[in-house]
């Protein structure tokens, strides 16, 4: 069962939500605009393509996820889906208080922040046009 703080907090700009394990946080190709940080528990970000899962990485406390689109423009499409592994409790970060957070970042950091943020969407892009059967073990 989904529980989500519904206190107002910045326009619901900062959330924290909790998931039984098994549950979706988001799926590929959705639209979003929400970055998450682990309070506790472990999720797994993964691709899927036609009737397989791709694993890609599975997160844990302190780490945060799904922030890429967050820097690309309003509306993208998520690259991956994620789910809980185990009951987990995540802060959700709007796109809207990010970029409000980063106006007060120091300019030359800020510089850093975006260029890496450039580079690692490049490369996510990348990934995305890639044919990711050679992360599977075939075994034919």
């Amino acid at each position: 069962m989904n529980q989500q703080d519904d206190s107002p907090k910045k326009e619901l700009q900062f959330t924290s939500r909790k998931y039984e394990a098994g549950e979706m946080l988001f799926r590929q190709s959705e639209f979003g605009d929400t970055a998450y940080i682990i309070r506790s528990g472990r999720v797994e970000v993964y691709l899927e393509e036609e009737d397989d899962i791709v694993p890609l990485e599975v997160f844990g406390k302190g780490e945060i996820f799904g922030e890429m689109f967050l820097f690309g423009g309003k509306s993208q499409k998520r690259t991956a889906s994620c789910r809980a592994l185990e009951p987990t409790e995540v802060i959700r970060i709007s796109r809207s208080r990010l970029l409000a957070m980063l106006k007060k970042v120091d300019p030359i950091l800020k510089h850093i922040i975006l260029s890496l943020v450039n580079r690692l969407k490049k490369m996510n892009d990348k990934l995305g046009q890639t044919d990711t059967n050679h992360l599977t073990d075939s075994g034919t």
